[in-house]
């Protein structure tokens, strides 16, 4: 189970510092949801297609330092 504070960008923001950073963290939050069973963390959950949509735009625009390889 994932459990995490709800907060919007502007207070991930003023906590970390480092909006590159703040994007890339939330980035890897869809992955995360859709990889961890693989490795028995977690149940299979469907990520909606805008979701993966999304998830490639923000890839490509270079957010990939915390991603799963």
């Amino acid at each position: 189970m994932y459990a995490c504070a709800d907060l919007g960008f502007d207070d991930c923001l003023a906590g970390i510092g480092d909006e590159k950073l703040v994007v890339a963290m939330l980035h890897r939050g869809p992955q995360r949801v859709a990889e961890s069973p693989r490795f028995g963390l977690g149940v299979p959950q469907d990520v909606p297609g805008e979701d993966s949509s999304a998830h490639e735009r923000v890839m490509g625009a270079g957010f990939t330092c915390r991603l799963l390889v």
